[in-house]
């Protein structure tokens, strides 16, 4: 259901970004929850597209001339507090397509599946690597009990090379 609604609001470029920012970071952790790490990848990156959607829409609203946070006019030096840099993206004389409450949810987001989508592909790659390793280790058996069955024919392994397989 998570999955139709995130493709329609996506499809038809629904208009409420925060919307759509939600329905994708809910699907992707209920994709994870489900152990499609790859889908739960493929989700989050699109969300994450959206998230860059919006949040280019709050540093362009500001000055016309500004076109990138970097340019973008400052109320104070910037801290550790992220609202400092935005300051003045929503004045009266240019009103954003987000208030300073939306603009904090958005950030929170932007955080929310960025996390999500780093979880996904560190537990999709940890699934890899691990059949990796078992496909590895199954090998090294496999070669052990053909060696282990062919020992009339070349004679018992030496202590080292023993000790080499067994670990």
């Amino acid at each position: 259901m998570l999955a139709a609604a995130f493709d329609v609001l996506d499809i038809f470029e629904y208009k409420d970004l925060l919307k759509r920012i939600q329905t994708g970071l809910r699907l992707s952790l209920e994709l994870e929850d489900l152990g499609r790490l790859v889908d739960s990848v493929t989700i989050s990156r699109r969300t994450l597209q959206v998230v860059h959607q919006a949040r280019r829409y709050v540093v362009e609203a500001g000055d016309p001339k500004t076109r990138s946070l970097a340019e973008a006019p400052l109320a104070q030096p910037p801290d550790a507090n992220m609202a400092s840099i935005t300051v003045g993206l929503d004045t009266p004389a240019h009103p954003g397509p987000f208030n300073r409450k939306e603009q904090q949810e958005l950030f929170a987001l932007h955080v929310d599946v960025l996390i999500g989508l780093f979880r996904a592909e560190l537990g999709g790659g940890l699934l890899a690597e691990t059949a990796r390793m078992e496909d590895v280790y199954r090998g090294q058996i496999a070669a052990c009990e053909l060696r282990e069955a062919q020992q009339n024919i070349y004679g018992q392994k030496t202590t080292k090379k023993r000790a080499k397989y067994t670990g």
